[in-house]
């Protein structure tokens, strides 16, 4: 996976839950250090006062255009997957990102599940990467509900709102994928349309995510819900 903000978001609310069991004091965030780096985890507390607070998390900087070392090669790929699979509209609207793992970030009003399931597969087999994250990405009309949920949940409005569709690299179609969000979002963030502190809200088949970027830094910041599941022991 190489990068893994839902996992990290995950991980931090493990760090909250266990907290709040043996402690009374506020706990506002956490640190962790992945493969070597530090990434730093804070609580954003609904105005609900909800139990489990969305997670944010440090992503690091998200490269695109010719600072990404594959990006040459995703045109000539993607016209490759029209021609070879009759998609149309591939080429028109893409950017290739990498936030230390690839993406491949393609806008069409056609994305949907189908639509992943075709052209995720084709694009893992190209020999300039091993493996590809792709994104399937299409705007949505931002509502007074959509209004009020950001407001509630990170205290801030949204420029704008996507529906997202995702293959992973050795997963295949998942649920969700935090640093493919960010790719989506830093793609909108490069067009500087939409200031870099303003919050990207990114719908994936497992549900909402949002993201800015520090104009300060530079660093991808991703938000989303993490609730507790399940525990257990494993004996080694």
């Amino acid at each position: 996976a190489q990068h893994c903000g839902n996992g990290v978001r995950c991980a931090a609310s493990s760090v909250l839950r266990r907290h709040r069991q043996s402690s009374n004091e506020k706990l506002e965030g956490v640190e962790f250090q992945v493969e070597g780096r530090p990434m730093s985890a804070q609580f954003f507390l609904a105005s609900d006062g909800h139990q489990y607070p969305l997670v944010s998390v440090e992503m690091g900087a998200c490269a695109v255009g010719a600072e990404v070392s594959f990006h040459g090669a995703v045109e000539a790929e993607l016209k490759k997957a029209e021609s070879e699979l009759n998609i149309k509209g591939l080429t028109a609207d893409w950017e290739a990102a990498e936030i230390g793992n690839p993406h491949i970030v393609i806008a069409t009003p056609d994305a949907s599940t189908e639509l992943i399931r075709k052209v995720g597969p084709f694009l893992q087999k190209s020999e300039a990467w091993d493996g590809m994250n792709i994104h399937l990405v299409r705007e949505k009309e931002i509502t007074d509900d959509d209004k009020r949920r950001s407001g509630n949940e990170i205290g801030h409005s949204i420029s704008e709102l996507y529906e997202v569709f995702v293959w992973e690299r050795g997963a295949g179609e998942t649920m969700a994928c935090g640093s493919g969000a960010c790719a989506v979002a830093k793609k909108t963030f490069a067009t500087g349309f939409v200031g870099q502190d303003e919050w990207v809200a990114i719908d994936m088949p497992g549900g909402r995510l949002y993201v800015s970027e520090n104009a300060t830094t530079g660093s991808m910041i991703l938000a989303g819900p993490a609730r507790f599941a399940f525990e257990g022991t494993v004996e080694v």
